[in-house]
C-alpha cells in the first residue's frame, strides 16, 4: 500500500489503497482494510465493488471518505 492510510475507530487494521492486476493484465486499484477488501458502504454501493484505474483517484476518494467518517491517519510503520 502506498499513500495515506487510515484507522477506523475500534479497528486495528489499516485502511489504504492497493493495486490489483486483473485477468486482462490491467492494473486497477481498490480499497483494502488489512489484507481484505474493505467491506464498507457509501449509500447503496459497497466499496469492495468499486475499482479505479488511477491510484491518485482511488487515494483521493479514500481521503474524502476518511474525512467524512472522522478516521485518523495511521502512523507509518
Amino acid at each position: 500500500m502506498s499513500g495515506t492510510k487510515y484507522l477506523e475507530p475500534g479497528r486495528r487494521a489499516r485502511i489504504g489503497v492497493r493495486s490489483i492486476n486483473n485477468f486482462a493484465g490491467t492494473k486497477t486499484y481498490k480499497i483494502f482494510q488489512g489484507v481484505e477488501l474493505y467491506q464498507g458502504r457509501v449509500g447503496d454501493k459497497y466499496l469492495f465493488e468499486m475499482t479505479w484505474t488511477n491510484e491518485a483517484e482511488a487515494q483521493a476518494f479514500l481521503d474524502r471518505l476518511a474525512k467524512v467518517r472522522g478516521w485518523k491517519k495511521a502512523e507509518k510503520k
